[in-house]
């Protein structure tokens, strides 16, 4: 769904999305840029499209009008950012922003969309600390990835999803098998709430 908020951002998307992706960026096919990028953003991701002064993520471009792309990918806690050039269309940068995971995740090349979007929907495994293995265990309730030490007992980082693995169920810290310090615990209906434990007893 694309939101216009003026007839000069319209043209300017319909122009976006008409010109050729291979104009925009080498790497990408000769078909319109609106096919490429709507078949690589998952589907039910809501678009919002601005002529503002933007400040690209990009620190060598100056703060000028620019038409600025924000998408809602799908949770709304992951956000697409990206910035064109009003006149020329020249990409000027973009970011992917995952709130619940704390984490930004710079783009400076179109090519590269896909493989961001796949690293923001399924963000890479978790690191978990020495003489720890990290353990995945999946089932119709979600994913649960958590770092176990050679007694079988958690210890560092753990982190669960949905069944969709898109929506976070909860993410926090264990030490000696028990929840410990800031927890980010969700609902299915994307409501989350931040919680402190001590021991494993919510403070």
């Amino acid at each position: 769904m694309a939101t216009a908020h003026s007839e000069a951002t319209e043209e300017t998307v319909e122009r976006l999305f008409a010109t050729p992706a291979s104009t925009l960026d080498p790497e990408l096919p000769a078909v319109p840029f609106g096919s490429w990028f709507d078949e690589k953003i998952p589907k039910r991701s809501g678009k919002i499209f601005e002529i503002r002064q933007c400040s690209s993520v990009n620190a060598d471009s100056n703060p000028t009008a620019c038409l600025a792309m924000d998408v809602e990918i799908i949770s709304r806690h992951r956000r697409l950012h990206l910035e064109f050039e009003q006149d020329s269309l020249a990409f000027r940068g973009g970011a992917l922003s995952a709130s619940e995971l704390d984490g930004e995740f710079a783009l400076e090349s179109l090519a590269k969309l896909p493989d961001l979007l796949r690293r923001g929907m399924r963000p890479f495994p978790l690191t978990c600390p020495s003489n720890t293995e990290l353990k995945l265990r999946e089932s119709y309730a979600g994913l649960f990835e958590w770092c176990e030490d050679g007694g079988g007992t958690r210890q560092g980082p753990a982190r669960a999803w949905f069944s969709t693995g898109i929506y976070l169920l909860h993410r926090g810290q264990y030490t000696d098998g028990t929840k410990t310090g800031d927890w980010i615990e969700c609902d299915r209906f994307e409501r989350c709430a931040f919680n402190t434990y001590k021991g494993g007893v919510k403070q």
